[in-house]
């Protein structure tokens, strides 16, 4: 009678069986002892079948499997296989999760900062409509980075049932959502995103002379972080509750516009500004220049720089942006000018704003059901 062990040995790939059996033991009474209940688990959901199988061409009634730390666990001589043989949650094909979605208020404000690491103190955004003050915490102020993974979590709530504030996602297919290359330094990237969206404090002012109000928030009011095995695993869960003033918004119909997270992708990390004013593109609906064809047109003044994040002149901010521009026209298709052209207004005062960011793309053809599920 051929062992258990033998068995499997045969029947598994030869890294996933080094993974989970080479410190495997195996004892009389059709028992199988592990070195810890992480691997307990993972055999008991992943080779059910094949322990009820050996178990019943010996006639044992099963196959008891036992926890026993005397045993030595695994070494892992290479990522790669301990990533695809004990993630929880083996990365979905992009074909399996739902499209983009942004929203205009964190698109439009200056939620996100293009140098967090610079900014130890609280910082003001003005606007039309009041101010927003950025208060970092001791992790300091999110950046592009927290902005795309706060899009990744807005995108899987917005393809699930959209009944609560919250979503539910493991980090490995989080990573996949994004197109991220998968690892324990990634996976660590993402957590430290997760909670600086939820230790930054935003102030949020509107005031005339009639009075005003104040509002004190955070994107996400509560994270929580569950894994099996070991507290140095990478593989982990977590459940993203988001503030009573960002579900407010993300629930109203048509608060909701598509992102190309591709796209995002597509431009590059190393190019914070532009992947920033991709953010802000994708969220305004344009005007129709001609059918197909939609156009933007924002004056480059200091309420757009602080938009962007940018806290630089405004001719460098001019500078920069042009180069932001021709990144996105490269990287997206739809995109078919991104350009800075001089105002047409005559008698420009010393000061005011020279230039307007012009932008001319195709429309995002939406089906009907993608249409009606944005409204509702």
């Amino acid at each position: 009678m051929t062992g258990l062990l033998d068995t499997l040995r045969d029947q598994l790939p030869a890294g996933s069986y080094r993974m989970c059996f080479s410190a495997a033991e195996e004892r009389p009474g059709a028992v199988l002892a592990l070195p810890n209940s992480f691997l307990r688990g993972i055999v008991a959901r992943r080779y059910g079948d094949e322990l009820r199988a050996w178990a019943e061409s010996t006639g044992a009634s099963r196959v008891e499997l036992v926890v026993d730390a005397a045993l030595t666990p695994p070494i892992l001589e290479d990522d790669r296989v301990d990533d695809a043989t004990l993630s929880e949650e083996p990365a979905a094909p992009r074909s399996t999760f739902p499209p983009g979605v942004t929203t205009r208020l964190l698109a439009e404000r200056g939620f996100w900062s293009l140098s967090p690491g610079l900014r130890g103190e609280p910082f003001v955004i003005d606007d039309l409509r009041g101010t927003l003050a950025v208060e970092p915490s001791r992790l300091g102020a999110p950046g592009v980075y927290e902005a795309t993974v706060f899009t990744a979590l807005l995108t899987l709530w917005g393809g699930g049932a959209r009944e609560q504030p919250m979503v539910r996602v493991s980090l490995r297919r989080l990573c996949a959502l994004l197109d991220l290359s998968w690892s324990g330094k990634t996976a660590a990237e993402l957590r430290g995103a997760i909670e600086k969206l939820k230790t930054t404090t935003y102030r949020m002012t509107l005031a005339d002379d009639a009075g005003g109000r104040e509002r004190l928030f955070s994107l996400l009011d509560e994270i929580e972080t569950t894994w099996h095995g070991p507290a140095t695993t990478p593989h982990r869960a977590v459940q993203a509750v988001f503030s009573r003033t960002v579900f407010e918004q993300i629930a109203q119909p048509r608060i909701l516009r598509p992102v190309d997270l591709a796209a995002l992708k597509a431009i590059g990390h190393r190019r914070d500004l532009a992947r920033r004013l991709f953010l802000f593109l994708e969220a305004q609906p344009g005007h129709e220049l001609r059918p197909g064809i939609d156009v933007i047109e924002r004056v480059v003044d200091e309420r757009l720089s602080a938009t962007l994040g940018c806290s630089a002149p405004l001719w460098r901010v001019a500078g920069l942006m042009r180069p932001a521009g021709a990144a996105i026209c490269d990287a997206v298709a739809r995109y078919e000018r991104v350009e800075l052209v001089p105002r047409r207004k005559r008698m420009l005062g010393v000061g005011e704003p020279r230039w307007l960011l012009r932008v001319v793309r195709r429309r995002l053809r939406e089906s009907k059901n993608e249409r009606r599920r944005a409204s509702s």
